[in-house]
């Protein structure tokens, strides 16, 4: 199964917080990176990830979510093809970001979307037949399929 991870999902394990629900995130993005790991998953990134991680003002986590990029099956360049997808997904009410994201993700024929932000877990739920990608909270996920 091939799936894309955004950028939130990336920090999660990173996240110092006692808050019951980002610890329990932190454990299922790293079962996703075990499940990556061992072959079960095929991870797919892209320029849109690299650039948004290249942001990070802190250097250590930046350095390090940087250095996990390499161990992706499938990297998707952006191009005009992602660029229109992700024009019409802002059309839905979507961020630029959150839209580059998503179409990324479509354009790399991922059948799953992780993200740990909320707003844009609601819009994708609202549209998701307009979307056309399965977005899920990795902790929910991982439920289902274990």
């Amino acid at each position: 199964m091939r799936i894309y991870m955004d950028t939130c999902c990336l920090n999660r394990p990173l996240d110092n917080c006692p808050q019951e629900r980002i610890r329990l995130e932190a454990e299922a993005v790293r079962l996703v990176f075990r499940l990556i790991e061992i072959g079960r998953l095929k991870w797919v990134t892209s320029e849109v990830l690299a650039f948004e991680i290249d942001q990070n003002p802190n250097y250590d986590h930046r350095n390090l979510i940087r250095s996990i990029l390499g161990w992706a099956d499938e990297y998707v360049k952006l191009g005009a093809e992602v660029v229109s997808e992700a024009k019409r997904f802002e059309r839905l009410g979507l961020s630029p970001m959150d839209s580059l994201h998503l179409a990324s993700a479509k354009a790399g024929n991922t059948r799953v979307f992780l993200t740990v932000d909320d707003r844009l877990l609601r819009k994708a739920t609202r549209f998701h037949n307009k979307i056309a990608i399965r977005v899920e909270n990795p902790l929910n996920w991982i439920g289902d399929t274990s």
